[in-house]
């Protein structure tokens, strides 16, 4: 577990010494390995989080050091780097790193000092205050505002309650109609307890936590679009991976996909030639085509990958704005209508679409898949619930979750046949048996963790992204055991969609700050030391 952030005299004492140690006047070779050895004050010996970022490569890579605070990084490429090192109960270090273009050994002294670092939102979240006058507002407020942003939106305001009112309103338009009068009571909530008389109720700084395991590694991409939201993201039948540029405001243009190569790590853009915007999903046909809704235009798009021909498809009937997607079994699309609450058939070879009414209105239908049966199911994230449809009889069945206001986000069918949902705003995963039409719900290690993307593994671990929490991590059926791995790169990285590489790889999107990471929980074999593949030496470049 390490605390956070570094104060002015202990950065200013490290940029010497970086300086000192690894100034160099030209670059004699194109990689080098950096020894380090951190020194704690108290002479305690504990693992540290250290991070390597190269703004010039648009990389990052994260690693726990020993026990005894070494460690080592092997044919890094030559250039300019920063390191930050993260260990329990001291202030986080920043240094500059000059030109390294030659191998080099560090030693890294640490400081007392306060720790004043930006706080999660899940760390926030436990200061969020109780208010047994507005019912279940706290938890409204958890799964209506921090769906889409950071609690620290809120926690820095100090408006009248004619401000949060207006505020709440505006918000509301942004999204599909939420339960009659949900939305007064997060109003009211919030001009009680985020007014100008308690300013500064919920922190923003502090010791935040990190958790890690010693033998992953961590690589972030710098996408390479100024102003990227990544949201979606999948391993293509091409062996790349597609990542969908999403921003939850509709007048601004995220019409981006990004295809990286898992090898080199090279990324390509590619513009989607439309008018609307929202890219929200991708998925794939049998042909290896990339099918993309576009949310905000009501539109399903078929991207040739290889012509990179775009070819749209307007959903019919008005605003419905087409969420997710899935392939059923005689190659049509389905998808969740998340405004108009309806499950949306597309028939590819005719161009037909139809539609059946889900039974719960405001529903804000979310995710979908279609099982080998072809049974449709999907998330109301407004409802609380999982559904299922059967396209054979017509017939509806929607399972409320054990935990009101739970928020169920996306979901995933199993290996055994289990549905895995994220139960976003209860810090909950849950597993739905389709024969006993059962949840049981599982609370994450830290309860104001937010699920956001699930997925489940023919090995028996379900991997997540957690919002909040800023993390990716892994929960071991048959061992009832997680396993976390922070993103320490900002408390705001906030990582939503996952998918899982044929070389075990997890790969996610960080929405919040234009970044897409994976983790390779089997680099490393001997504690703190890692090698940088030789195939990935090159600099990250923008192919249009």
């Amino acid at each position: 577990m390490y605390p956070d952030r570094p104060g002015p005299a202990v950065h200013a004492a490290l940029a010497l010494l970086s300086a000192a140690v690894l100034m160099c006047h030209a670059r004699t070779v194109d990689a080098a390995t950096l020894n380090g050895e951190i020194v704690r004050p108290d002479k305690r010996q504990a693992a540290a989080l250290i991070t390597l970022h190269s703004a010039e490569l648009g990389r990052a890579w994260t690693l726990q050091s020993s026990v005894t605070g070494s460690f080592r990084v092997e044919n890094l490429p030559a250039g300019p780097y920063e390191l930050t090192v993260r260990s329990p109960g001291l202030p986080v270090l920043v240094m500059p790193l000059a030109d390294l273009d030659k191998d080099s050994d560090l030693t890294i002294p640490l400081q007392m000092g306060p720790m004043n670092s930006a706080l999660t939102s899940a760390e926030m979240l436990a200061y969020l205050p109780a208010d047994h006058a507005a019912g279940d507002a706290r938890q409204l407020l958890r799964f209506h505002c921090v769906q889409c942003h950071g609690l620290e939106f809120i926690a820095a305001a100090a408006k009248t309650p004619e401000q949060w009112d207006a505020t709440v309103k505006v918000m509301a338009g942004r999204v599909p109609p939420a339960p009659e009068g949900e939305m007064d009571r997060i109003s009211d909530y919030l001009a009680r307890n985020f007014g100008e008389q308690n300013r500064g109720s919920v922190p923003m700084t502090g010791a935040t936590q990190f958790s890690f395991e010693a033998n992953a590694v961590l690589v972030e991409l710098d996408l390479p679009k100024a102003g990227a939201h990544p949201h979606d993201i999948r391993l293509g039948p091409d062996g790349n991976v597609w990542v969908a540029d999403f921003d939850v405001r509709p007048d601004l243009e995220h019409n981006s996909l990004f295809r990286i190569d898992p090898q080199t790590l090279q990324i390509e853009t590619i513009e989607l030639a439309v008018a609307a915007t929202g890219a929200r999903s991708i998925t794939f046909d049998r042909d290896g085509a990339a099918w993309v809704n576009i949310l905000f235009g009501d539109l399903l798009a078929r991207l040739d990958p290889e012509s990179r021909k775009v070819t749209t498809f307007p959903v019919p009937g008005g605003k419905t704005w087409p969420h997710s997607l899935s392939f059923g079994p005689e190659g049509e699309i389905w998808f969740s209508g998340m405004w108009s609450d309806v499950l949306g058939r597309f028939e590819p070879s005719s161009g037909a679409f139809s539609f059946r009414k889900v039974p719960t209105e405001r529903s804000m239908l979310y995710d979908i898949e279609v099982d080998q049966d072809g049974h449709v199911w999907y998330t109301g994230l407004f409802a609380h619930q999982l559904g299922r449809f059967d396209p054979k009889t017509g017939a509806f069945a929607e399972f409320k979750t054990p935990t009101p206001l739970s928020s169920t986000r996306y979901l995933d069918i199993g290996p055994t046949g289990d549905i895995w949902v994220s139960l976003f705003a209860a810090g909950r995963i849950a597993r739905f048996d389709p024969e006993t039409e059962t949840f049981e719900e599982i609370l994450l290690p830290n309860p104001n963790g937010s699920p956001y993307d699930v997925q489940a593994t023919e090995e028996g671990r379900v991997w997540y992204t957690d919002f909040t929490r800023n993390a990716v991590a892994s929960f071991d059926i048959d061992e009832r055991q997680f396993r976390q791995y922070s993103i320490p790169s900002s408390a705001y990285a906030r990582p939503t969609e996952l998918d899982i590489g044929a070389d075990g790889r997890i790969w996610f999107c960080e929405n919040g700050v234009g970044k897409v990471g994976f983790i390779d929980t089997d680099a490393i074999a001997t504690a703190g030391v890692y090698r940088v593949p030789a195939n990935q030496q090159k600099r990250i470049q923008n192919n249009h």
